[in-house]
């Protein structure tokens, strides 16, 4: 079967420049320490809007419920007054 060649192979069989790919441990770790925390600020930031988020949903469902309630109060006014005229 034919072998299929990789980018580039030295004589051991190794792919050159895999030493290059590899970032150096310090850079590793500093890197990854960013991103933890950008990860972390995002999740606060997501965590803060998800808490303004709720606030706000509770606050309409309240106005909601304060409204359905008005209509009602005034669905009854109508009622009576139609059966009073009668």
């Amino acid at each position: 079967m034919a072998r299929r060649a990789s980018k580039v192979d030295t004589p051991a069989g190794k792919k050159a420049g895999a030493a290059e790919q590899r970032p150096t441990s310090t850079s590793a770790a500093s890197e990854a320490q960013a991103r933890i925390l950008a990860l972390e600020a995002e999740r606060q930031k997501l965590s803060a809007e998800l808490t303004e988020a709720r606030t706000r949903i509770e606050g309409l469902e309240k106005r909601q419920a304060e409204i359905a309630d008005r209509i009602a109060w005034a669905l009854d006014s109508l009622h009576d007054l139609i059966s009073v005229k009668n």
